[in-house]
């Protein structure tokens, strides 16, 4: 089933004596005689100047209280063990003990996000149970709640800054739960929330201070060169786009990375400090620590209990309702996969075609190292190489979003028609994740592409191993997406490719493999049959239609062939 997942303090400024008439101190003499000024005029006493005495800053006191809401409806299972279908728990900051007065800005802006977030915990409830109404077989496989959990920390709370980070704990009855991270950092004369980029010094030269100071869980390990290259840009978008997590407390700054941020699960949270001994200009004047008299954090943090309540089905309705244009409205297919050792042919299509609608030409052969490189030289747009963190590309009209988690028995893709990613469709095709091939744990299916054409969704399903080990493997699909059923299934052994193009009523597709034979496989688009076969040099790894021409990247070669 589909996963949901779902921000100061202020002290008194300094009271300057302002304005303030100068008092000249008299000359004296070696003796200490008063000596005569210019004027002739003398002043027998000396004395200081009066100067205001600086306000002390208020003493700053924050409760922390937890709050959950559940569903009323339980589980109902055959041992007896019950437990809510859904459960939120979040956690607010407030003033506490009187500190309204002192602190009215960031009353307000405490206020703001606290709204916010029990908005958010009511929504993200609401939205589970939907999911849970949508698939009530699931219900029978639940082992705990589909729960999200928040832990949350004060890192720092003085005359400057309130900076705060959450652990979130998220169970959804997948295959093991996450913990992810948030956080918020408030400007406490202004009850605003700060960005990274008004806090920082030198907000460009930040990824690498984080990457060279890069820790996993297990402290005993080092990041490779490798690895560091392939991070480096990832720090890079999530500064640039605001998406990173941290906080700053009286000696340094941390950032906090969720699991497979940078790398995969088995490498737990992953976290950088960057300690102002050794970073002492890392922040901008305006928020670096100083002194403000107040007691330890520790004595001013209050943590209490708090509301806990159980909406019934009428309230999750209710709740359905209210925010009914911010759920997205994707249309579900869970699809079956035909049997794996009959033909899957669409053998009545009446628009089948059985010969070639066209002919190939090849007028260019090159020598080819790195695809993005050549493809920018070329001017060539490349269909699926680009992807974001998510591995979401576009094409034609559509974001695809692939969803390849075997641990968790996932295979999937979501076709969205809307920029905000709450209009398409979602294709379950958990059915072919395994095959009948003994070992076939190990070489589970992935979906390299996807790509929707005049209503049928094409993909690719494969698993890149030797096809002795695998024969079951590397093969196109067609299924409508007006029912989410299975047109045809290609050939095995025919598809392995990062994409494929759709030409003239056909597919473009290829396959090869270390000490296999590779080739380009041209398909029927209308029934999955093989129409042509063109041996390569190498693996074709993507495949570009430039006009009449189509362009075949290999794994070292590139082929250019004229389309007629």
């Amino acid at each position: 089933m589909k996963k949901r997942f779902l921000a100061v303090i202020m002290a008194a400024v300094l009271i300057a004596g302002c304005g303030r008439e100068e008092v000249k101190e008299p000359e004296t003499t070696a003796t200490g005689h008063v000596r005569e000024d210019n004027s002739g005029t003398t002043d027998p006493e000396v004395t200081e100047p009066e100067t205001a005495p600086e306000a002390e800053s208020k003493e700053l006191k924050i409760k922390v209280t937890s709050f959950s809401f559940s569903s009323e409806e339980k589980s109902d299972r055959d041992d007896g063990y019950t437990f809510p279908l859904a459960l939120q728990v979040f956690q607010k900051v407030e003033l506490d003990d009187g500190c309204e007065a002192d602190y009215p800005e960031l009353k307000k802006g405490l206020d703001a996000y606290n709204e916010e977030k029990e908005t958010s915990a009511e929504r993200s409830l609401a939205g589970t149970m939907k999911d849970v109404w949508e698939d009530p077989d699931f219900i029978d496989y639940m082992y705990s709640s589909n729960e999200q959990s928040e832990n949350l920390t004060l890192v720092r709370a003085d005359d400057k800054v309130l900076s705060f980070y959450s652990d979130i704990y998220s169970s959804f009855n997948g295959a093991h739960p996450v913990t992810w991270f948030s956080s918020t950092c408030f400007d406490t004369k202004t009850g605003e929330q700060l960005p990274l980029c008004d806090v920082v010094s030198d907000i460009k030269g930040l990824p690498q201070l984080i990457l060279d100071n890069l820790e996993p869980a297990s402290h005993d390990y080092d990041f490779t060169d490798e690895e560091n290259e392939e991070m480096l840009p990832i720090i890079e978008e999530m500064v640039a786009d605001n998406r990173i997590v941290w906080t700053i407390s009286d000696k340094a700054m941390d950032v906090y990375f969720d699991p497979y941020d940078l790398q995969g699960y088995a490498f737990g949270p992953i976290s950088a400090t960057l300690d102002y001994s050794e970073y002492p200009d890392l922040l901008v004047d305006e928020y670096r620590p100083g002194t403000d008299g107040m007691k330890p954090l520790a004595e001013r943090v209050n943590k209490l209990g708090g509301e806990e309540k159980a909406l019934d089905n009428e309230e999750i309705e209710e709740l359905l309702e209210q925010y009914a244009d911010e759920f997205t409205n994707i249309e579900y297919h869970s699809v079956e996969a035909p049997d794996w050792d009959d033909p899957a042919y669409d053998e009545n299509d009446p628009t089948e075609i059985y010969d070639m609608p066209y002919e190939l030409k090849q007028i260019k052969k090159e020598d080819l190292m790195f695809t993005d490189t050549w493809a920018n030289a070329n001017g060539y747009v490349v269909p699926g190489f680009y992807r974001d963190s998510d591995g979401r590309y576009s094409e034609m009209g559509y974001t695809y979003e692939p969803h390849n988690d075997a641990d968790n028995y996932v295979l999937g893709v979501n076709c969205y028609w809307d920029q905000a990613l709450t209009q398409g469709y979602s294709f379950d095709l958990s059915s072919f994740l395994y095959t009948p091939n003994p070992g076939n744990e190990f070489t589970t299916m992935y979906v390299r592409y996807a790509m929707m054409y005049e209503g049928i969704l094409y993909v690719n399903l494969a698993h890149r191993t030797y096809s002795a080990d695998q024969p079951y493997t590397a093969y196109m699909l067609a299924i409508d997406s007006s029912t989410g059923e299975v047109k045809w299934r290609s050939d095995y052994l025919v598809a392995n490719c990062d994409n494929f193009v759709i030409y003239k009523d056909t597919i473009i597709c290829g396959y090869g493999f270390t000490r296999e034979d590779d080739y380009i496989y041209i398909l029927s688009r209308y029934s999955g049959k093989l129409l042509k076969q063109i041996k390569v040099k190498t693996s074709p790894d993507y495949f570009i239609l430039d006009g009449d021409k189509l362009v075949v990247a290999c794994y070292d070669t590139a082929y250019t062939y004229e389309l007629k």
